[in-house]
């Protein structure tokens, strides 16, 4: 089992990684009026999503709660970027080119703690598991 130091230097560098993966996204907008680099907001939604956050407005008071945490790896010299700026930047970004950038992350992150270089992803619904008050029961599996 690893240390708390060899843990917390592993998160930093998986981190450090994302930000360089990140840094190779192209940003859709206009240079004049950007108070946001591209590389906080995407960081924050990716670390925010992890987190448990579903919208843009679970983005904005994460990364106003965890500003500090957030301002060891970027400046966020404007604070946190708020719920309208992930709504308009996410929505203007090139899909495939932050797919392509979040797949490297990671694929590096699985390669570095030994997972296989492919993985067999299935879904299902489950016939009779929904109800009148309940939904439908979805079950993911996944073969390494």
């Amino acid at each position: 089992m690893p240390s708390r130091s060899e843990s917390s230097s592993n998160r930093n560098q998986s981190l450090a990684h994302l930000l360089d993966c990140l840094s190779a996204v192209p940003d859709p907008r206009e240079r004049r009026g950007v108070r946001y680099p591209l590389t906080e907001i995407l960081f924050t939604a990716i670390v925010g999503s992890l987190c448990g956050c579903d919208d843009a407005e679970a983005l904005e008071d994460w990364g106003s709660k965890e500003l500090d945490w957030l301002q060891n790896y970027l400046t966020f010299s404007r604070g946190a970027p708020k719920q309208d700026v992930y709504l308009r930047v996410l929505g203007a970004l090139d899909p495939d080119e932050f797919r392509n950038a979040f797949l490297r992350w990671a694929k590096e992150l699985l390669r570095s703690v030994g997972f296989p270089a492919q993985i067999a992803i299935d879904g299902q619904t489950h016939r009779g598991s929904r109800t009148r008050d309940r939904k439908p029961v979805h079950m993911v599996h996944a073969y390494a």
